[in-house]
């Protein structure tokens, strides 16, 4: 289909086209018949879904209004907020928080402190001259994966 038909193609099934492109429209249909078929279509479509519209308008029964109004105010009662503002859920709730806060307090205060603090500057001397004894020598672990890599076979 081309641009101007598919460009026009709502206005001129609606007849909501103006007359010079209408004619512009119907010129182009005249002359293309892959446009022409494809309008066809469209315009078969078209009547069908008219077909399907009933004549009459939609009109409630008496009182629809006044039950929809009744069922909303009927489901704002019942909400969750709703539930808040009883009393009696309102301590439970308040009273289950402070006991939930008050667990976390006691579990974060009794820690244990000698893993909290950091160790002095003494204590990483002496724990990295106790790391030096027991690492091999530089030149030693060189030796030892040059010879690893050289023997190395598959």
């Amino acid at each position: 289909m081309h641009q101007l038909i598919q460009d026009s193609l709502e206005d001129y099934l609606s007849g909501s086209l103006d007359s010079a492109s209408r004619t512009n429209f119907e010129t182009h249909l005249a002359n293309c018949p892959a446009c022409r078929e494809e309008v066809e279509a469209m315009q078969s479509m078209s009547s069908l879904f008219e077909s399907l519209r009933d004549p009459a308008p939609v009109v409630p029964d008496p009182g629809f209004y006044a039950r929809v109004s009744a069922r909303i105010e009927q489901e704002e009662e019942s909400s969750l907020w709703s539930l808040l503002i009883q009393p009696l859920f309102a301590r439970r709730l308040a009273l289950a928080s402070l006991l939930f806060l008050a667990l976390v307090g006691g579990a974060f205060l009794s820690g244990e402190p000698e893993y909290m603090t950091l160790p002095s500057a003494e204590q990483v001397i002496a724990m990295d001259e106790g790391y030096r004894q027991f690492a091999p020598a530089p030149d030693a672990s060189r030796g030892h994966m040059l010879y690893t890599l050289a023997s190395y076979q598959q």
